[in-house]
């Protein structure tokens, strides 16, 4: 029990001190580096040992994010538990390395005012840090040409496991939206599901040719447009008008702009209109 207790102590430490190294990257650094930490889901939380040391990693990246921005009061055990109940359902895909990178680059405002905590360090607090990572994430990897997951075996998945792979990707692109007011990055295929469940307008002819002016208006106000010519830029306006490669992409993402616009300013959750 004893040697077993040490070799926790010893995890823990070497944990500590990988997370407190992946905090001085630098943002591409770490962005590229994200495919080597181990993600919350790959824990084997059945085991005591592992459990623990899961456990203090997050206890510790809590304490320390708590602190750092000033919160007065200890994050009561109601609150821990509503929080741990949070990362395993919906951030098993990121790292510990990844939680305690995300609250510091709140902290720094690397993606606009740091998010308020009302002195109250809750889930929907860090709820709201973990998705503007992410889409802080997505964000660096498109405009770095980073890969968004690293190679993986194929393996057969089920039609369930396939349902709740599109499902909790719809609700994702959603939730970033709220926060960014854009489509996150590699997520355009979402009009695809929501167009084919009949959610999005009718396509008519008329539709389609504003859809496709709105997106020649965006493409001449964007900064790009400063650094192509005018023959080039000819022949992107016409990739829009026929609906080619990335100018497709960009008709689809401010399709699925409209339609998340409109949920809310219903108040609506993407979960009640699926």
């Amino acid at each position: 029990m004893e040697t077993t207790s040490k070799e926790l102590t010893v995890k823990q430490q070497t944990l500590l001190t990988k997370i407190s190294k992946a905090g001085t990257l630098t943002e591409v650094g770490f962005a590229k580096k994200t495919h080597e930490y181990t993600k919350i889901k790959d824990f084997n939380l059945k085991d005591q040992n592992d459990k623990k040391y899961f456990q203090h990693g997050l206890s510790v990246i809590f304490t320390k994010a708590s602190n750092m921005v000033g919160i007065k009061d200890p994050i009561s055990p109601n609150n821990k538990q509503d929080i741990l109940e949070l990362i395993l359902s919906r951030f098993g895909g990121l790292s510990l390395e990844e939680i305690d990178y995300a609250f510091k680059i709140d902290r720094y405002g690397t993606h606009g005012e740091p998010t308020p905590h009302f002195q109250l360090f809750n889930a929907q607090y860090v709820s709201t840090i973990l998705i503007k990572y992410k889409v802080w994430l997505r964000n660096i990897r498109g405009n770095n040409n980073l890969p968004i997951s690293k190679p993986i075996e194929k393996k057969s998945m089920s039609e369930v496991e396939k349902a709740l792979l599109v499902l909790n990707g719809i609700i994702e692109c959603f939730e970033e939206f709220k926060i960014s007011g854009k489509i996150p990055y590699g997520k355009a295929y979402v009009y695809d599901v929501l167009y084919k469940r009949g959610l999005l307008p009718i396509h008519t002819k008329r539709y389609r040719e504003k859809i496709k002016r709105k997106a020649i208006k965006r493409r001449y106000k964007s900064k790009e447009k400063k650094h192509v010519d005018r023959k080039e830029l000819k022949s992107i306006l016409h990739k829009i008008q026929i609906g080619q490669n990335n100018q497709k992409i960009q008709c689809k993402e401010i399709v699925l702009e409209t339609f998340f616009k409109k949920l809310n300013s219903l108040n609506k959750t993407i979960e009640e209109v699926l």
